[in-house]
């Protein structure tokens, strides 16, 4: 029995000098653990953020397909835009006594300026 108490204390002298020696090499045991264990909390909180928005994103999806009525998996594709009128689209003139348009011309150099080119909904500009 006092060999079972000689090694309990040798180590627990042990154990003492080796908290004193991470103690004074790498500081007191709260300023050790704050910095991982504010970087887990930041970690943790972009991912809960992540899943929630995923969750606000998939809930309302399936909310507009089943408030659209076309069934899961139908979705629809909107229409691209012509920058040509149409043959049922007749240009508009004006009225016989009214004066016909100016052409867009800049004030400093007297030249008419081209119009902004046109972009569907692909992103691909129109001539």
């Amino acid at each position: 029995m006092a060999r079972d108490a000689d090694k309990q204390l040798l180590e627990s002298v042990a154990t003492r000098r080796e908290r004193l020696r991470e103690a004074f090499l790498h500081g007191d045991l709260g300023s050790r653990r704050s910095t991982p264990d504010n970087v887990m909390r930041f970690v943790t909180s972009v991912v809960l953020g992540a899943v929630a928005c995923a969750g606000v994103a998939g809930f309302s999806f399936v909310q507009e397909q089943i408030a659209g009525g076309n069934g899961p998996g139908a979705m629809t594709r909107p229409q691209p835009t012509s920058s040509q009128p149409s043959s049922s689209q007749a240009p508009t003139t004006a009225p016989a006594g009214s004066p016909a348009p100016a052409s867009p011309q800049s004030p400093q150099s007297g030249r008419a300026q081209s119009p902004a080119p046109q972009t569907d909904t692909d992103g691909a500009t129109a001539p």
